[in-house]
Order: structure tokens, then C-alpha cells, then sequence
């Protein structure tokens, strides 16, 4: 028996795997744009604070029978936190609302799986970004008089 060439049976024996693995575990249909993204920023290659996802709350707000739905999201490191509410626009648009708290003025890119964005940092830390995709996104924190090595970088959530 050589083991190079496949036994007749093998080639069904496959097809049927792959049909049963399709439909008892699928895989996710944006795998391959979550790939892509997750390749996209390791091509930052740098050193880097690597946030850590401190909390992610979650509340439905009723106003005048209109449900919205808010997310806050908080990251911290030894130098940098960051808070951000998530506000939905529409089914698959973002709002950010965002505060760093930082002892130095801050750039911030918001990577999403439509590109990128820089809103603008106020000197409070404050910014706001509006129609953001839904989707996996990661922020990248830089120095606002340096654009090379990003500072901190957070972990990549869907928003």
C-alpha cells in the first residue's frame, strides 16, 4: 500500500467529512474578514502596550418608545485607560464616544473592517467618531507628535 496515492473510497470518505463537519460546526462567515484584519495589524510589528478589556456593559435605553442599545467598554493598561460608548446609528453603523485618560495628547486610530479613521483627540481626551462599521475594531494609541511606534494598542472587539 502506498500511501502517497489515495484508496478509492478515500475521496467519498472526505467529501463526506467535510459535509458532516459543515453542518454540525460551520464556519463562522466572516472568519476570512477577521483573518484578514487580525493580519492587517500585525503588520504593525512593533513594541506596544497591549490593553487589557477591563469591562464591557451592555444596557438597552428606552426613550419615547425607540430602544437603543449602548455599549460601554473600558481598557486599561499601566499608563492609558480608555472608556468607550458604543451607540448604534442603524443595524450595522457605530457611533464612538470616547475618553482617554492619559498624561500626554494622544492620537487614536480606529481600525475597522472598512479601513481606518483618526477623530480628533480634545485636550481632555475626549473623541468621537461617527459611522463606525459594526464589526471587529482596535484602537491603536500613539503619541500626537509621533507616527511611528503606536504606544498601546487594545484588544480587537466587536461593536
Amino acid at each position: 500500500m502506498n500511501s502517497a496515492m489515495p484508496e478509492p473510497g478515500d475521496a467519498q470518505l472526505m467529501t463526506d467529512l467535510k459535509r458532516m463537519w459543515e453542518r454540525v460546526d460551520p464556519m463562522p462567515g466572516d472568519l476570512p474578514d477577521r483573518v484578514l484584519f487580525a493580519l492587517d495589524l500585525e503588520e504593525l510589528d512593533v513594541d506596544f502596550e497591549l490593553l487589557r478589556l477591563v469591562e464591557n456593559a451592555e444596557r438597552d435605553l428606552s426613550v419615547r418608545n425607540t430602544t437603543a442599545t449602548v455599549n460601554t467598554i473600558t481598557f486599561s493598561g499601566p499608563s492609558v485607560t480608555v472608556m468607550l460608548r458604543v451607540s448604534e446609528l442603524s443595524g450595522s453603523r457605530r457611533r464612538l464616544d470616547g475618553w482617554l485618560a492619559w498624561t500626554a495628547p494622544l492620537r487614536v486610530t480606529i481600525h475597522h473592517e472598512e479601513g481606518t479613521c483618526e477623530p480628533l483627540v480634545d485636550e481632555r481626551g475626549r473623541f468621537v467618531a461617527e459611522d463606525i462599521p459594526a464589526g471587529m475594531t482596535r484602537l491603536v494609541l500613539t503619541a500626537a507628535d509621533d507616527d511611528q511606534a503606536p504606544l498601546c494598542i487594545t484588544p480587537t472587539v466587536e461593536i
